[in-house]
């Protein structure tokens, strides 16, 4: 039943108690009678309960995951690596000497390296042209033959600074030639005459001096106009010892 019909009914009621106490009163002088007419209170309506919707609570949207950061990499310093043959100091000159002497070479820059005195190659091979007298070397240089090569300090600018500055570098140049002389290298410091402190030779068994039937034995080998070093370098085998 709904509120309003139970309201409708409670007045309908109320209107018949007092038409029944207006009837008693007129009952009760007709018959004597007495008619009681209790008010019956009116049940209280019951409490109705609205279901509201509930407002939605907007709720926070969660923080985005941060990237994934990799860990840092420690910084390792590296070694400095020892320089190849390409990276020697005026190599190119050694391109066209013979393999025994380049070995040698090498290994007479490399100890002077470790003994903090630097070089660099400055000569190497030159064709062979015909003399006509005797010169400084001979009747050829062994640098026409790809047997000899010279060197200068690196702070030194050419050969002229070099020979300027000699006698505050000269013992240096005599411990270069010493290391010269241990790996079986001619060095031209130990000339007596022709001295020659910034060249160096290898040709075992032949004296430094190139005499007439020097040069007829190369030109035998090499060719009229000395083309054919690697053939002169054939004359001397390579005794090259294995640690070079």
């Amino acid at each position: 039943m709904t509120p309003c019909s139970r309201l409708c009914l409670l007045a309908l009621a109320a209107a018949l108690a007092a038409a029944g106490g207006c009837a008693s009163a007129a009952g009760g002088a007709r018959g004597g009678s007495t008619v009681e007419y209790v008010a019956v209170a009116p049940e209280a309506a019951p409490a109705v309960v609205v279901a509201r919707p509930v407002a939605e609570v907007a709720r926070p949207e969660p923080a985005p995951a941060e990237p994934k950061r990799e860990p840092r990499r420690p910084v390792v310093e590296r070694p400095a690596e020892e320089p190849a043959s390409a990276e020697v100091r005026g190599a190119s000159h050694l391109a066209r000497v013979a393999p025994a002497l380049r070995a040698r070479g090498l290994a007479l820059y490399r100890r002077l390296e470790a003994e903090g005195i630097h070089v660099r190659f400055i000569f190497g091979y030159t064709p062979y042209t015909k003399r006509s007298r005797k010169g400084p070397g001979g009747w050829a240089t062994w640098h026409q033959f790809g047997l000899a090569f010279d060197l200068n300090l690196v702070d030194r600018k050419g050969m002229g600074d070099a020979k300027k500055h000699f006698a505050e570098d000269a013992e240096i140049w005599a411990r270069i030639g010493a290391v010269a002389q241990e790996l079986g290298l001619v060095w031209g410091g130990s000339w007596r005459s022709s001295y020659d402190p910034f060249h160096f030779e290898w040709h075992p068994g032949d004296d430094a001096v190139i005499n007439k039937q020097d040069l007829a034995r190369f030109l035998r080998a090499a060719g009229k106009r000395g083309k054919d070093v690697e053939a002169v370098w054939r004359l001397y085998g390579d005794d090259t010892p294995p640690e070079m």
